[in-house]
């Protein structure tokens, strides 16, 4: 007989089987108050099959989770640097709400992600979902439901339902049926496609002209209990567009930017709103006008004393966030306090910007150390990348090397017709790289052919 000692992840696999306790009834989930979200991630794949979440994305997963149990949701942009798993922890959020709650979940994606989705639910969160293909729904083994008509889209064969940009952007008769349901959460990626059309700088004051994707989004946000968005690049050109992504998770939800009456939702001081934030207009003041920023929507309770104590003299609990109280009516030594905060940069550190976009990059995550561990909250990942000196490059012989040269000659003449000729060879030449039939179509489809 031979014995080989256990690897270190079987070891914790089996301690993980050895203790757990199986829960019966989903009403029984529901009342282990604080232990949900652990008791549901240790089980699915991503954490049994694979490494588990990093650090940020638990706090994502348990933040939204959090938010969602209280009675105005869970609100968020997700606008996390490219590379730090956006969609799982999306994906996760959405699956503990689902099991919190009876309603369905909506996923909007563009159209080129809609089985990758799929796929990454199934696979990492053996989470069941649909795809909309467009004429019928199709779930994650593969199996059609056909429709007697399209406006059969609300018969979603799974709690979780994925469709397309596009068909929004469309107009697609079935998806904008969809607008009729309600949800439990409704999640979009890429959701900087939903802008305004009447964008630029000195525009900020402008009523939003809304593209379709844009539109959609508003409206459906009155029909969902939480709503997360995801972008990596949250503001593309100008910072109005952020506002219209807190505009879209506002609606019907004060938690967000406060009620219809803020200064915040108020399109005429959207602009003056961001020169707050930066600096550029003084704040210090314990003024009614200032007031009137802090008080629509008064920031939780948890994030200073002096946000708990107004809370308590304006007799709002924890899911109000509006505070009707005149600035006059304080004592001198509560307006103190106020004026304190105001000069502690109140609107650089509470404002609903802050609150409500959750951003991480790369380089933060792996170069701050987390107290509760004494390790980075990211491990950094050494990169060595070969083939950048001369010497080591590969030299192209053969049928290689007469195609880049034909490449070559190709482009150039093309530059003779095309100001992005440069473009153009760099495209081509990487797809001779991948194969010679690949930058034969390529060819082909610049020739207009």
């Amino acid at each position: 007989m031979a014995a080989v000692p256990l690897s270190e992840f079987i070891v914790q696999d089996i301690k993980r089987i050895s203790e757990r306790t199986e829960i019966e009834t989903i009403e029984d989930w529901r009342e282990k108050s604080g232990e949900e979200v652990a008791s549901v991630a240790v089980e699915s794949p991503v954490f049994r099959e694979q490494f588990g979440l990093w650090e940020h994305q638990k706090y994502f997963v348990d933040l939204a989770f959090q938010n969602h149990k209280m009675s105005y949701g869970a609100r968020y942009v997700l606008a996390d640097q490219v590379g730090l798993g956006k969609t799982i922890q999306l994906a996760m959020a959405a699956q503990l709400m689902a099991l919190h709650g009876d309603k369905p979940i909506l996923i909007i994606v563009p159209k080129t992600l809609i089985w990758q989705w799929q796929d990454e639910m199934n696979t990492l969160l053996d989470m069941p979902s649909a795809v909309w293909n467009g004429k019928l729904w199709v779930d994650e083994n593969g199996m059609e439901y056909p429709n007697k008509s399209v406006l059969d889209i609300k018969k979603c064969p799974r709690r979780v339902g994925i469709i397309s940009q596009g068909l929004i952007v469309s107009k697609s008769e079935a998806v904008q049926s969809l607008q009729e349901r309600e949800y439990e959460c409704v999640i979009v990626d890429e959701a900087h496609r939903a802008r305004r059309k009447n964008h630029g700088l000195g525009k900020e004051h402008y009523s939003p002209e809304p593209n379709n994707l844009y539109d959609y989004l508003l409206n459906i946000s009155k029909k969902t209990k939480s709503m997360l968005l995801a972008t990596a690049t949250p503001v593309q050109m100008y910072p109005v567009e952020l506002w219209d992504l807190l505009n879209i998770l506002s609606q019907k939800n004060d938690s967000v930017m406060g009620s219809v009456a803020s200064n915040w939702r108020n399109k005429n001081k959207i602009a003056e709103g961001f020169k707050r934030i930066t600096g550029q207009k003084a704040n210090k003041l314990c003024s009614p006008k200032n007031w009137d920023w802090i008080r629509n929507p008064i920031p939780p309770a948890n994030e200073d004393t002096t946000f708990q104590i107004l809370r308590k003299k304006s007799n709002l609990s924890d899911d109000d966030f509006v505070s009707n109280i005149r600035i006059g009516d304080f004592s001198s030594g509560m307006q103190r306090r106020i004026e304190r905060l105001l000069k502690n940069d109140f609107f650089q550190r509470y404002n609903p910007y802050i609150r409500h976009v959750v951003r991480r990059e790369r380089t933060y995550l792996e170069n701050t150390i987390d107290p509760e561990t004494n390790e980075s909250y990211l491990k950094k990942i050494e990169v060595e990348l070969f083939g950048e000196n001369e010497d080591e490059t590969l030299v192209l012989s053969g049928y290689m090397k007469e195609a880049y040269e034909l490449a070559e000659a190709f482009c150039e003449e093309l530059g003779k017709r095309s100001k992005s000729a440069g473009f153009m060879k760099t495209l081509l030449l990487k797809r001779i790289g991948s194969s010679m039939i690949a930058g034969k179509n390529t060819g082909l489809k610049m020739l207009n052919e």
